[in-house]
């Protein structure tokens, strides 16, 4: 079994789509964040933003993304 403590290889993600529009996001608040000249919170979502990106398009495994049939709740 592999340790995911984000919850990144959740199924939800599977789709290109929300992995580019996630990353998007990031990537833009971060901007809005260095135009207001807060570089705390710059690099933190920057960083975010980056680890993402890896996660869902570098190291991205469709079968990471399946759904596990004993996870779920209404058996």
């Amino acid at each position: 079994m592999r340790r995911d403590p984000l919850g990144l290889h959740n199924p939800v993600f599977r789709p290109l789509l929300r992995r580019v529009a996630i990353c998007g996001f990031c990537f833009g608040w971060s901007l809005l964040e260095l135009y207001w000249n807060s570089p705390f919170w710059f690099i933190l979502i920057f960083a975010l933003a980056v680890y993402l990106a890896y996660e869902f398009f570098v190291k991205f495994d469709p079968d990471n993304y399946q759904g596990n049939s004993g996870d779920r709740l209404d058996e």
